[in-house]
């Protein structure tokens, strides 16, 4: 008798391990799509923070190295310099968003300046 029972706790042990192991499946099956999507936008999310980031070094690059040049040979070159850097980091970007962020990089740098050129031609300066 005691065997038996043995046998039929062995086989609900079994059976209750199995029906683990197929509720555990499901979840990842149903889990799958939403994962994914996680992923992808948390991805994407951090791809757009590096390119605002290279697209910032991009134009202080082509600021620094090309003082006299004209706006759009500093544009080829800040092109070129994220292009590169993207393509060996892996970002996948198209060349209207490298350019977009090398854009939003100038403006954002033209915005920075123009309070310290407003302050510089308006004299603050007390000199009673």
């Amino acid at each position: 008798m005691n065997a038996l029972w043995m046998s039929v706790l062995q086989h609900l042990a079994l059976l209750l391990l199995q029906l683990v192991v197929i509720s555990l499946l499901v979840l990842a099956h149903r889990l799958q799509p939403a994962v994914a999507r996680w992923l992808v936008q948390h991805t994407t999310a951090k791809e757009r923070a590096l390119l605002r980031e290279l697209a910032r070094e991009a134009y202080w690059l082509a600021e620094q190295s090309l003082p006299g040049a004209t706006g759009q040979e500093k544009l080829s070159v800040a092109l070129q310099y994220l292009a590169g850097i993207g393509k060996r980091l892996g970002l996948a970007v198209t060349p209207d968003e490298v350019r977009a962020a090398i854009e939003v990089a100038v403006a954002e740098a033209k915005a920075l300046a123009a309070p310290m050129q407003a302050g510089k031609s308006s004299g603050t300066g007390t000199g009673a």
